[in-house]
């Protein structure tokens, strides 16, 4: 991909069950399709302990151990519609992530 651009995609945690949250930014993944362009999961594991609520510091010793996944490429969701695509990518995400936690 020569031209491809990085994109990033938002988690909110505050309605996470099981460590995964829902995407703030699906539009990220509309264009991940419409660019032909993989997507990348990454799992944060320790997040909870190392970032206090409402604070602005981190907690010293804490572990974070980051799982960058492999990357999800976009051939697979390309002969559905546009939504089920996006959904389905999506799905298969959150799955992944949910594996690094």
């Amino acid at each position: 991909m020569p031209n491809a651009e990085p994109y990033s995609v938002a988690w909110d945690r505050s309605n996470a069950t099981a460590g995964i949250g829902k995407v703030v930014a699906p539009c990220a993944f509309v264009v991940a399709l419409d660019t032909r362009s993989p997507v990348l999961p990454v799992s944060l594991r320790g997040t909870r302990e190392a970032l206090v609520a409402r604070g602005l510091r981190s907690r010293r010793g804490a572990r974070v151990v980051v799982t960058i996944h492999p990357a999800l490429g976009p051939e697979p969701y390309a002969s559905m519609s546009p939504k089920a695509g996006r959904e389905a990518l999506l799905e298969d995400a959150r799955a992944s992530i949910a594996r690094g936690l």
